[in-house]
C-alpha cells in the first residue's frame, strides 16, 4: 500500500512539474521572451529528470522514446512533454536550424506514438500532429 501511494505521489509530482513547466513557457511566449524557453527547458529537465535534452533530441527515435517513457510515465504526461518540446521548436527563429528540426521531430515522435498507442483517439493530437509537418515541410 506504502508503495502504490508513493507510486502516486511520484506521478503527481512529475504532473505538477511538466504543466507548471508548459505555463511559464506559455507565460514567456506571451511577455515575447521566446529565447528564454529553450535554456528554461534545458535547465528545468537537468535539474528534475537528470538527463540532457540537448543529447535526448538527437538520439535515434527507439532511443529517444525509450529515455523519456523511463522518466515520463503517463500518456498526459508524454503529450504534455510533446506540447513542451513543441513549444521549444516553434520558439526557436531560426527556419533551418538543426537544433529546432530536432525538437520539432521529437514532438511530432511523440505525438504519433501517442496517437498509435493509445485506447482513446484525440482530434487535438491529430491537429498537433498535422501543425508539425505543415512546419517541417515548410
Amino acid at each position: 500500500m506504502a508503495q502504490r501511494d508513493y507510486l502516486m505521489q511520484q506521478l503527481e509530482e512529475m504532473g505538477y512539474f511538466l504543466s507548471g513547466l508548459l505555463r511559464r513557457f506559455l507565460k514567456l511566449k506571451e511577455e515575447n521572451r521566446e529565447e528564454e524557453i529553450t535554456s528554461v527547458l534545458r535547465d528545468s529537465l537537468q535539474e528534475k529528470l537528470s538527463f540532457s535534452i540537448d543529447e535526448a533530441i538527437v538520439l535515434k527515435d527507439d532511443d529517444f522514446l525509450k529515455l523519456i517513457k523511463e522518466q515520463v510515465k503517463t500518456e498526459n504526461h508524454l503529450e504534455t512533454m510533446a506540447e513542451l518540446l513543441l513549444v521549444t521548436g516553434k520558439s526557436i527563429h531560426s527556419f533551418v536550424s538543426p537544433v529546432r528540426l530536432s525538437y520539432l521531430q521529437k514532438s511530432l515522435l511523440l505525438y504519433t506514438h501517442l496517437q498509435e498507442t493509445s485506447t482513446s483517439f484525440s482530434f487535438e493530437r491529430k491537429d498537433k500532429i498535422l501543425e508539425i509537418q505543415q512546419i517541417l515541410r515548410s
